[in-house]
C-alpha cells in the first residue's frame, strides 16, 4: 500500500511542479514580450537558444526588470504567490522524505529485533518461545501505535501548510 503512495505522491510531485514552471515560463516569456524560455515541459525548459548564442538579445529596460523581479510576488494559485507556491513545494517534499526516513528507521529496527530475537528463540523450549512470541506482539503493538502516531502529527503538518 505504501509504494502505491508513494507512486502516487511522487506523481502529485511531477503534475505541481509542472504546473509551477509552465506558469513561470508564461509569466516571464510574457514581461519579456518574447520567448525567453523555451520547452514544453518543466524537464525540456531552457533559455532560448538564440538568446544563449547572443546576450545582447536580452538586453532589457529597467522596468522590464523590476516586472521580472516582481514574479515571484505575483499571485500564482490559490491565493499563494510563486515564492510562496515554491516554498510550499519544497517544504512538503522534505517533510514526506523525513516522514520516509523515520518510518523505514522503525521498520528497519523493527526487523532487527525480531532476528535478533529469532535468534535467540532458536533451540529453546516452547514456554520460553511463547513467552517471547507475546514480546514481539506487544513490541508490534507499540510500534504500530508509534508509527500511527507519526502519521498522524504528519497529516497535521501537511494540513498546516496547506
Amino acid at each position: 500500500q505504501s509504494a502505491i503512495d508513494t507512486k502516487a505522491k511522487i506523481a502529485s510531485y511531477k503534475k505541481n511542479l509542472e504546473e509551477l514552471m509552465g506558469s513561470v515560463k508564461n509569466e516571464v516569456n510574457t514581461v519579456m514580450g518574447k520567448e525567453f524560455f523555451v520547452g514544453d515541459q518543466a524537464k525540456d525548459m531552457k533559455l532560448n537558444p538564440e538568446f544563449a548564442k547572443d546576450v545582447s538579445k536580452m538586453k532589457i529596460s529597467a522596468e522590464t526588470a523590476n516586472k521580472l523581479a516582481a514574479i515571484t510576488d505575483g499571485k500564482y494559485k490559490e491565493g499563494l504567490s510563486y515564492k510562496q507556491a515554491l516554498d510550499q513545494f519544497v517544504v512538503g517534499v522534505a517533510s514526506d522524505k523525513s516522514a520516509v526516513n523515520a518510518y523505514q528507521k522503525i521498520h528497519g529496527d523493527l526487523l532487527e529485533g525480531i532476528q535478533q530475537e529469532k535468534m535467540g528463540v532458536e533451540g529453546v523450549n516452547m514456554e520460553e518461545e511463547m513467552v517471547n512470541l507475546m514480546a514481539f506482539q506487544k513490541y508490534f503493538v507499540a510500534n504500530s501505535k508509534a508509527i500511527t502516531t507519526m502519521n498522524e502529527v504528519f497529516d497535521s503538518l501537511f494540513s498546516i501548510i496547506r
